[in-house]
């Protein structure tokens, strides 16, 4: 009898343990997909707020160069185009069209020294340089995450049980060629400022 009391006893501290070691293993697993989607949301913000500069950008520089209506239309579609796609893969894709499309309006300043003295076009690619910097910050962080979550998934004994609890691996965001070529963006850096 006192045998058998041990056992369940013993029974009952495994079922314990091995049922705290479960919660612990779910809220963990929970904490790091929520982080690795928080990294991607940064990545949405930012894309959304270079998204957001482009028409000013374009109202700027039309009042320049208006006859570069191949151009402008050329930036106008791209953003249209990145806009309609969001976060996706064509997303992805459209962004990197998007970048060659703003370095082809960038290369215009040479041709316009009235277009790269002006102070409005000058704080719009002050501001869309920030963008971008955070843009690809925000990437490596998320890319960071995604490796953080998906190491913790793949981790013995936790593999064991991560699919069961619905968690799957995230995927990496990796760079796309871009649609032409790499844009070219001048920002009237002397050589030596960094």
């Amino acid at each position: 009898m006192q045998t058998l009391l041990l056992l369940v006893v013993l029974l009952l501290i495994l079922a314990g343990l091995l049922a705290a070691w479960l919660w612990i293993t779910y809220n963990a697993l929970v904490r790091v997909r929520n982080e690795a989607q928080t990294a991607w949301s940064q990545v949405e913000t930012e894309t959304q707020r270079r998204l957001d500069l482009v028409p000013a950008l374009v109202n700027t520089v039309q009042g320049y160069a208006s006859h570069e209506r191949e151009t402008l239309e050329g930036v106008i579609q791209a953003r249209a185009q990145a806009v309609a796609a969001g976060p996706s893969a064509e997303g992805d894709a459209s962004q990197d069209f998007l970048s060659s499309a703003l370095g082809k309006l960038f290369a215009l300043q040479e041709a316009y020294p009235n277009l790269k003295a002006d102070q409005n076009f000058q704080d719009l690619q002050n501001q869309l340089a920030n963008v971008e910097r955070k843009i690809n910050l925000a990437r490596r962080v998320y890319n960071e995450q995604v490796k953080i979550y998906n190491t913790k998934q793949q981790e013995f004994p936790v593999n064991l049980v991560a699919k069961r609890f619905g968690h799957n691996e995230a995927q990496l965001f990796v760079a796309k060629a871009a649609a032409d070529e790499p844009p070219t963006i001048s920002f009237g850096t002397r050589p030596g400022d960094v």
